[in-house]
């Protein structure tokens, strides 16, 4: 699969996951008009690369379409969702990574 981050004009970011047979430009200019005519902000891409999707999920890569690479916040953007946009980078990073270490000890308690 493969992804692209969109951040609005007004600053809110959301994923866009998709096929693999599909090209990250096509989706990203799609995805723009979308948004330009439904919520009235302008949008541009700010990240892309491929996803693995699972029970945990990675993000990685880059697009050559679009000339962008996949971004430590990414995964974060990803998981969080909708309410990502409302939280700086850093402090989204940090948070998803206690979440990713909390998901792991409580995996760890099961195993034992």
């Amino acid at each position: 699969m493969k992804y692209i981050i969109l951040e609005t004009t007004v600053g809110q970011r959301f994923p866009i996951i998709f096929p693999d047979l599909l090209i990250h430009a096509d989706v990203a200019l799609f995805m723009a008009e979308l948004t330009d005519a439904t919520i009235k902000h302008k949008t541009t891409p700010v990240s892309a690369g491929t996803i693995a999707l699972g029970t945990d999920f990675t993000c990685s890569g880059g697009s050559d379409t679009l000339s962008m690479k996949a971004r430590p916040q990414d995964e974060a953007i990803i998981g969080v969702g909708e309410q990502a946009w409302a939280f700086p980078d850093a402090m989204l990073i940090s948070l998803w990574d206690r979440a990713k270490a909390h998901k792991e000890s409580q995996r760890e308690g099961l195993a034992e």
